[in-house]
Protein backbone atom coordinates (compact mmCIF):
# COMPACT_ATOMS: atom_id res chain seq x y z
CA UNK A 1 0.00 0.00 0.00
CA UNK A 2 2.85 2.38 0.64
CA UNK A 3 4.98 1.55 -2.37
CA UNK A 4 3.87 1.59 -5.99
CA UNK A 5 4.69 -1.45 -8.06
CA UNK A 6 2.60 -0.37 -10.99
CA UNK A 7 -0.90 -1.55 -11.75
CA UNK A 8 -2.04 -4.38 -9.53
CA UNK A 9 -5.14 -6.45 -9.21
CA UNK A 10 -6.31 -8.50 -6.28
CA UNK A 11 -8.94 -11.13 -6.01
CA UNK A 12 -10.69 -13.06 -3.32
CA UNK A 13 -11.42 -16.73 -3.25
CA UNK A 14 -12.58 -19.26 -0.73
CA UNK A 15 -11.50 -22.84 -0.56
CA UNK A 16 -13.60 -24.83 1.81
CA UNK A 17 -14.01 -28.19 3.36
CA UNK A 18 -17.00 -30.41 3.49
CA UNK A 19 -19.52 -29.78 6.24
CA UNK A 20 -18.56 -33.13 7.76
CA UNK A 21 -14.89 -32.13 8.03
CA UNK A 22 -15.77 -28.80 9.68
CA UNK A 23 -18.17 -30.41 12.17
CA UNK A 24 -15.67 -33.17 13.01
CA UNK A 25 -13.02 -30.55 13.79
CA UNK A 26 -15.41 -28.59 15.97
CA UNK A 27 -16.57 -31.71 17.84
CA UNK A 28 -13.01 -32.87 18.45
CA UNK A 29 -11.81 -29.44 19.54
CA UNK A 30 -14.70 -28.91 21.97
CA UNK A 31 -14.38 -32.43 23.35
CA UNK A 32 -10.62 -32.51 23.79
CA UNK A 33 -9.44 -28.98 24.48
CA UNK A 34 -9.55 -27.25 27.83
CA UNK A 35 -11.08 -23.79 27.94
CA UNK A 36 -8.47 -21.39 26.47
CA UNK A 37 -7.44 -18.42 28.55
CA UNK A 38 -9.43 -15.21 28.11
CA UNK A 39 -6.25 -13.63 26.68
CA UNK A 40 -5.99 -16.25 23.92
CA UNK A 41 -9.70 -15.97 23.12
CA UNK A 42 -9.49 -12.18 22.84
CA UNK A 43 -6.39 -12.42 20.63
CA UNK A 44 -8.24 -14.88 18.37
CA UNK A 45 -11.28 -12.59 18.20
CA UNK A 46 -9.10 -9.62 17.20
CA UNK A 47 -7.34 -11.81 14.61
CA UNK A 48 -10.66 -12.99 13.16
CA UNK A 49 -12.05 -9.45 13.10
CA UNK A 50 -8.97 -8.21 11.24
CA UNK A 51 -9.69 -10.70 8.46
CA UNK A 52 -12.91 -8.80 7.71
CA UNK A 53 -11.23 -5.41 7.38
CA UNK A 54 -11.17 -4.17 3.80
CA UNK A 55 -8.30 -1.67 4.08
CA UNK A 56 -4.69 -2.87 4.04
CA UNK A 57 -3.54 -0.44 6.72
CA UNK A 58 -6.40 -0.91 9.16
CA UNK A 59 -6.29 -4.68 8.61
CA UNK A 60 -2.58 -4.70 9.42
CA UNK A 61 -3.00 -2.59 12.57
CA UNK A 62 -5.88 -4.78 13.77
CA UNK A 63 -4.05 -8.00 12.97
CA UNK A 64 -0.85 -7.01 14.77
CA UNK A 65 -2.92 -5.80 17.73
CA UNK A 66 -3.88 -9.45 18.24
CA UNK A 67 -0.41 -9.98 19.75
CA UNK A 68 -1.11 -7.63 22.66
CA UNK A 69 -3.56 -9.73 24.71
CA UNK A 70 -0.99 -12.54 24.63
CA UNK A 71 1.62 -10.35 26.31
CA UNK A 72 1.97 -11.16 29.99
CA UNK A 73 4.60 -8.75 31.23
CA UNK A 74 6.91 -10.32 33.80
CA UNK A 75 8.83 -8.53 36.55
CA UNK A 76 12.39 -7.58 35.63
CA UNK A 77 13.81 -8.46 39.05
CA UNK A 78 15.00 -7.03 42.33
CA UNK A 79 17.86 -4.97 40.86
CA UNK A 80 15.49 -3.17 38.52
CA UNK A 81 12.97 -2.65 41.34
CA UNK A 82 15.67 -1.14 43.53
CA UNK A 83 16.82 1.19 40.77
CA UNK A 84 13.25 2.32 40.00
CA UNK A 85 12.59 2.92 43.72
CA UNK A 86 15.70 5.15 43.93
CA UNK A 87 14.64 7.18 40.92
CA UNK A 88 11.09 7.57 42.27
CA UNK A 89 12.48 8.88 45.59
CA UNK A 90 14.58 11.40 43.65
CA UNK A 91 11.54 12.45 41.65
CA UNK A 92 9.38 12.92 44.73
CA UNK A 93 11.97 15.29 46.21
CA UNK A 94 11.75 17.64 43.21
CA UNK A 95 9.23 20.23 44.38
CA UNK A 96 9.91 22.37 41.29
CA UNK A 97 8.13 19.75 39.18
CA UNK A 98 4.34 20.23 39.44
CA UNK A 99 2.59 17.57 41.54
CA UNK A 100 0.43 16.33 38.65
CA UNK A 101 3.51 15.89 36.45
CA UNK A 102 5.36 14.10 39.28
CA UNK A 103 2.43 11.70 39.71
CA UNK A 104 2.33 10.98 35.98
CA UNK A 105 6.09 10.42 35.85
CA UNK A 106 5.95 8.21 38.94
CA UNK A 107 3.29 6.02 37.36
CA UNK A 108 5.32 5.62 34.20
CA UNK A 109 8.51 4.92 36.16
CA UNK A 110 6.83 2.21 38.22
CA UNK A 111 5.90 0.48 34.96
CA UNK A 112 9.63 0.05 34.31
CA UNK A 113 9.62 -2.77 36.88
CA UNK A 114 8.10 -5.12 34.32
CA UNK A 115 8.73 -6.02 30.70
CA UNK A 116 7.29 -3.70 28.09
CA UNK A 117 4.44 -5.09 26.02
CA UNK A 118 6.83 -5.46 23.08
CA UNK A 119 9.40 -7.36 25.19
CA UNK A 120 6.64 -9.59 26.51
CA UNK A 121 5.26 -10.32 23.04
CA UNK A 122 8.72 -11.30 21.79
CA UNK A 123 9.30 -13.57 24.81
CA UNK A 124 5.92 -15.26 24.36
CA UNK A 125 6.62 -15.82 20.65
CA UNK A 126 10.11 -17.24 21.33
CA UNK A 127 8.82 -19.56 24.08
CA UNK A 128 5.77 -20.78 22.14
CA UNK A 129 7.50 -21.14 18.76
CA UNK A 130 11.06 -22.39 19.42
CA UNK A 131 11.14 -24.19 16.04
CA UNK A 132 10.18 -21.06 14.09
CA UNK A 133 13.38 -18.98 14.32
CA UNK A 134 12.10 -16.04 12.27
CA UNK A 135 8.88 -15.66 14.26
CA UNK A 136 10.16 -13.18 16.84
CA UNK A 137 11.84 -11.03 14.17
CA UNK A 138 8.58 -10.94 12.19
CA UNK A 139 6.56 -10.08 15.31
CA UNK A 140 9.08 -7.38 16.26
CA UNK A 141 9.04 -5.76 12.81
CA UNK A 142 5.25 -5.96 12.58
CA UNK A 143 4.81 -4.44 16.04
CA UNK A 144 7.26 -1.62 15.23
CA UNK A 145 5.49 -0.84 11.93
CA UNK A 146 2.09 -0.96 13.66
CA UNK A 147 3.33 1.59 16.21
CA UNK A 148 4.69 3.84 13.47
CA UNK A 149 1.40 3.69 11.58
CA UNK A 150 -0.77 4.19 14.66
CA UNK A 151 1.23 7.22 15.80
CA UNK A 152 2.12 8.91 12.51
CA UNK A 153 -0.36 7.47 10.02
CA UNK A 154 2.27 5.75 7.91
CA UNK A 155 5.26 3.43 8.20
CA UNK A 156 8.72 5.00 8.36
CA UNK A 157 9.80 2.93 5.33
CA UNK A 158 7.81 4.07 2.30
CA UNK A 159 9.05 1.05 0.35
CA UNK A 160 7.53 -1.39 2.82
CA UNK A 161 5.39 -4.07 1.19
CA UNK A 162 2.62 -4.05 3.78
CA UNK A 163 0.65 -7.05 2.40
CA UNK A 164 3.79 -9.21 2.64
CA UNK A 165 4.42 -8.17 6.24
CA UNK A 166 0.72 -8.70 7.00
CA UNK A 167 0.87 -12.29 5.68
CA UNK A 168 4.06 -12.97 7.65
CA UNK A 169 2.51 -11.63 10.89
CA UNK A 170 -0.64 -13.62 10.18
CA UNK A 171 1.46 -16.78 9.85
CA UNK A 172 3.19 -16.12 13.18
CA UNK A 173 -0.14 -15.51 14.91
CA UNK A 174 -1.65 -18.68 13.44
CA UNK A 175 1.36 -20.71 14.61
CA UNK A 176 1.17 -19.03 18.01
CA UNK A 177 -2.53 -19.86 18.40
CA UNK A 178 -1.86 -23.42 17.31
CA UNK A 179 0.84 -23.75 19.95
CA UNK A 180 -1.14 -22.06 22.72
CA UNK A 181 -4.20 -24.28 22.25
CA UNK A 182 -2.15 -27.39 21.39
CA UNK A 183 -3.99 -27.92 18.14
CA UNK A 184 -2.31 -28.45 14.75
CA UNK A 185 -3.07 -26.13 11.86
CA UNK A 186 -5.19 -27.71 9.14
CA UNK A 187 -3.79 -25.33 6.53
CA UNK A 188 -0.03 -24.78 6.65
CA UNK A 189 1.39 -21.30 7.05
CA UNK A 190 1.91 -19.64 3.70
CA UNK A 191 5.57 -19.04 2.88
CA UNK A 192 6.89 -15.65 2.81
Amino acid sequence: RTVSKGIQMTGYGVAGWSLEKVLDELREAYASLPEPSPRVLLAMEIFAGAQLDAGDRSRFISLVSAFEPLADARPLGDEVNSFVDEVVVMLESRAAIPAAVRQSLKGRMLQLRTESIRQSILRVVREALPNMPTASAIADEAYAVRSQMAHSGRPADFDLDLPVLTRAAEGVLRALFSSLVSRPLLVPIAPG
